[in-house]
């Protein structure tokens, strides 16, 4: 089954994303590491356009002195699918 534009997987990973940008907080989706999504609830706090955050420009949001455990947090958490 697919829609008329792409898979039926893609249409709701559209719809997932548009209901995840109307959220009132900020949601960051990473992958290994590096930010591949944000909502505009990201922006809004940090003045960072989402396309600009991704990969490792989300970094700009944290004080330098955090940079490492903010890394290392979000490295974790990609690898075992958990936050803690």
């Amino acid at each position: 089954m697919t829609s008329s534009n792409g898979t039926v997987a893609a249409t709701v990973e559209r719809v997932h994303a548009s209901h995840i940008d109307d959220l009132p907080i900020a949601v960051l989706r990473f992958e290994t590491g590096e930010l591949v999504s944000a909502n505009r609830r990201w922006s809004a706090l940090t003045g960072l356009d989402p396309d600009a955050s991704r990969g490792s420009g989300w970094l700009a949001a944290v004080h330098s002195d955090d940079w490492a455990t903010a890394r290392q947090f979000t490295e974790t958490a990609s690898r075992t699918d958990t936050i803690a």
